[in-house]
């Protein structure tokens, strides 16, 4: 079974690129549902799933999502739209 796909993006708001990680079949099933719900968290929750470490290891918990949506959107929905285009 082959690995996730990662991809480096660029965010200059962030200072510098982050690594983002393809949704898992899991992770894409919870976003269909709170996209469905239409949540207001999904793009920070998105953010907190897919961006990762050198080692692959998240970036952030699901506890960080409240304090993701409080971050500038132009930067989430940059890491948002790089999930969505390598997650299918």
């Amino acid at each position: 079974m082959a690995g996730h796909r990662n991809e480096s993006l660029e965010v200059p708001e962030w200072g510098g690129s982050v690594i983002v990680r393809e949704l898992s079949g899991v992770q894409r099933d919870e976003f269909e549902a709170k996209s469905f719900r239409m949540d207001p968290d999904v793009t920070a929750w998105i953010v907190s799933q897919v961006l990762i470490d050198e080692h692959g290891q998240r970036l952030f918990s699901d506890s960080d999502v409240p304090a993701l949506c409080c971050l500038p959107s132009v930067p989430l929905r940059c890491v948002y739209n790089l999930a969505q285009d390598i997650s299918g």
